[in-house]
């Protein structure tokens, strides 16, 4: 059976985004970034289930979507290592 082809961009998906700057990632959130790391070092996703890895993205539980109450809500931030911040991201959170 036949696979059937993916369809094509036509313009590149960061292409429509605005920039890390302008969606809020300035050094203010730098700083803060750094400081929740240094408070949450470990990876939750990895943690939970039971294997220690440094965390080096602090990342939006609920997709902030430019509302900037829920960006800088500190609830919502989880320190994640890159693997699992990047199989969050591909699957939609």
């Amino acid at each position: 059976m036949p696979i059937a082809a993916k369809p094509l961009r036509t313009q590149p998906r960061h292409e429509s985004r605005l920039s890390s700057y302008r969606r809020g990632y300035d050094h203010h959130w730098r700083a803060a970034r750094i400081q929740f790391l240094r408070q949450h070092p470990l990876c939750v996703e990895c943690q939970s289930v039971g294997i220690a890895t440094a965390a080096t993205v602090v990342d939006h539980v609920t997709p902030h979507r430019g509302c900037y109450a829920l960006f800088w809500n500190q609830s919502n931030w989880q320190s994640l290592c890159e693997r699992c911040h990047n199989v969050k991201t591909a699957h939609g959170g």
